[in-house]
């Protein structure tokens, strides 16, 4: 159900070729994953009140039953067996809460799952051990106890639903099997009782599980609704890279870090030649594909950190940070002059991508934004004008 949801919301918040985007949100699975693991968190913190409720719940039964002789080795055995197995869970959810979070998901379910069953399996011996020859207000205590320590429990771990319903289940079946077969004279109202109760729990159990997934999924539709918005706000809708106002920023940051750090900073500005004439005659299907398969190029050149933004129309910028000297600046473009000599086929049409380029550097060609900026415009354009002669 939950991956259901999931999906729906996923394709109208991230359309197919966002998402096939370098820059794109997590993907379905990842989100899913997101969530469980929020989910088994949320179950990991929790569990150290149900300890606590079960250590107090058990102090009460023990005190009532050591002192009886019949009893008593087998209250002693059954109270140390449950301190043993809380202090176990107590260290397992500490080492989760300063480790598991930030690993495997898996491993710490399962092994939530495992402490529960434990901790189930613990009260589920009480019955078996105890109510045998127990006077009537040990057993209506006892029964009271272990109905409120499952109904108590299954709010705080139904997070991970097969921890409740095991918990719920190793805790209620020797119950209902004392009811059945270790009573003096079967009881087989109560153990009719004692199932209801069980499958009670159960779907209470899986109704909690919903809502909390349910919430957490709200919380996230919410968080990445804002994210895709945020996302629009920055990224060029056609080609994915980022638009002009990130440029603006990413450039600005970069700068202050260059000024700060006395390192290099460089400006490439590009312009598709002749790319009005392929809108013209082919139309902007044509174009489109164009951009798009410049945009794959250039990331195929360029470093991840560097960032490449189209600015409008047929104009790219990129950024490269921690530049030494110009002769690394002229390596990337000689990787992309050397690329525009290999043709892009486009519905069984064949397109050379050659774009005008200009550069500038910081601290040489200017010292703030703008400075820059016009410096690689301006060389930019002085190529374009070479290149428009040379074609005339």
């Amino acid at each position: 159900m939950l991956k259901k949801q999931l999906k729906m919301f996923y394709s109208q918040i991230y359309p197919s070729t966002q998402s096939a985007s370098n820059n794109a949100p997590l993907s379905l699975p990842a989100i899913v994953e997101k969530i469980n693991e929020s989910l088994v968190t949320l179950a990991y913190r929790q569990t150290n009140f149900g300890i606590l409720t079960s250590i107090f719940c058990g102090i009460i039964i023990w005190v009532r039953t050591h002192s009886d002789a019949v009893h008593i080795s087998a209250s002693n055995f059954w109270f140390f067996l449950l301190l043993s197995t809380s202090l176990l869970r107590f260290i397992l959810v500490k080492i989760y809460l300063n480790f598991g979070e930030h690993t495997k998901n898996a491993f710490w379910r399962k092994l939530y799952i495992a402490q529960a069953t434990l901790g189930g399996g613990v009260w589920g011996l009480l019955p078996i051990l105890l109510l045998p020859g127990s006077t009537s207000s040990e057993q209506i205590l006892m029964v009271m106890v272990i109905a409120g320590i499952t109904s108590g429990a299954v709010p705080f771990i139904s997070s991970v639903l097969t921890a409740s319903v095991i918990y719920s289940s190793t805790t209620l079946i020797p119950l209902l099997v004392y009811f059945i077969f270790l009573n003096a004279s079967a009881d087989l109202l109560m153990a009719l009782a004692t199932a209801v109760y069980l499958i009670f729990l159960i779907v209470q159990s899986k109704k909690i599980n919903a809502m909390l997934a349910n919430g957490l999924l709200l919380q996230f539709e919410l968080h990445a609704a804002k994210n895709s918005l945020e996302y629009s706000a920055t990224h060029d809708p056609l080609t994915k890279v980022a638009n002009r106002n990130l440029f603006n920023k990413k450039f600005m940051h970069a700068l202050a870090t260059a000024k700060y750090h006395s390192r290099g900073l460089a400006l490439i500005y590009l312009d598709l030649d002749h790319f009005k004439k392929v809108n013209d005659t082919y139309g902007h299907v044509y174009g489109d594909q164009l951009l798009m398969a410049f945009v794959q190029r250039l990331q195929e050149i360029f470093k991840h950190e560097d960032m490449i933004a189209r600015l409008g129309g047929d104009e790219f910028t990129i950024i490269l940070e921690n530049i030494h000297d110009k002769s690394e600046v002229d390596q990337y473009v000689a990787r992309l002059q050397e690329k525009e000599n290999e043709p892009v086929v486009i519905k069984d049409h064949k397109f050379i991508i050659k774009a005008s380029i200009g550069i500038s550097i910081f601290p040489a060609d200017g010292s703030d934004f703008d400075a820059l900026l016009n410096a690689a415009d301006t060389a930019m354009y002085a190529a374009k004008k070479k290149v428009n002669v040379l074609d005339s």
